[in-house]
């Protein structure tokens, strides 16, 4: 489809739409078809990466339509585009505004790397792109009564770990993990179940960003 010629009688392409990441592997695209004759017509969305393309076509009704593409690649720049294909004439005419979308990262890899009375240390697997696109990796612990406390950091630190802290000792908490592009969010990744240890030094943190006085390992 994109290969096609166009022609004299041309028919008119959207003058505009809008292309919006659906989680790791979808586009959904929102326009809005010109009024014209749209016997024979085809609205045509388009998602280009650096290897691939991805096109999906559906019948162009007169005004508002949305389609999705599927199967695309998690965490990945796409160039999006929509145009009217006009099966009779073999013809294609494109929408002339262009839009790069990135998908939503995959839910993160983590490990619980220690943990204390009061904190846990979670770290983040590599992830592919995620230093290039500024990915912010999350942890979540919640207790049995649905409290959560958190903690984030980005890719590019290089022990890609955080520690969780203000828990209460003796408690079993779920662990799970997101990684955000801006405010893109993956799906949470699997719960990980840590009991904390007995209540060990009195801790002066205020935030999960400082350090516990309780004896626990240093971030580098």
């Amino acid at each position: 489809m994109s290969h096609l010629s166009f022609s004299p009688s041309k028919r008119l392409a959207p003058s505009s739409f809008t292309a919006t990441a659906l989680q790791n592997q979808s586009i959904r695209f929102a326009w809005e078809t010109p009024k014209q004759n749209l016997g024979g017509l085809k609205v045509v969305i388009k998602a280009r990466n650096n290897t691939d393309l991805h096109e999906w076509a559906t019948t162009a009704s007169q005004g508002a339509q949305t389609g999705v593409l599927d199967n695309l690649k998690p965490l990945t720049l796409y160039n999006t585009g929509v145009s009217i294909l006009n099966m009779a004439e073999h013809a294609e005419t494109n929408c002339s505004q262009a839009e790069k979308v990135v998908t939503f990262p995959t839910a993160p890899k983590i490990t619980i790397a220690d943990f204390g009375g009061n904190w846990i240390w979670v770290k983040f697997e590599p992830m592919e792109g995620a230093v290039d696109f500024d990915v912010e990796f999350n942890a979540k612990a919640t207790d049995g009564n649905g409290i959560p406390r958190d903690c984030s950091v980005k890719a590019s630190n290089q022990e890609a770990g955080c520690y969780i802290e203000q828990l209460e000792p003796l408690t079993n908490y779920a662990i799970t993990a997101t990684a955000c592009v801006d405010t893109n969010c993956s799906l949470e990744s699997s719960a990980e179940h840590v009991t904390t240890l007995d209540k060990g030094p009195a801790s002066d943190t205020t935030t999960s960003t400082i350090v516990s006085t309780e004896n626990k390992p240093t971030l580098e």
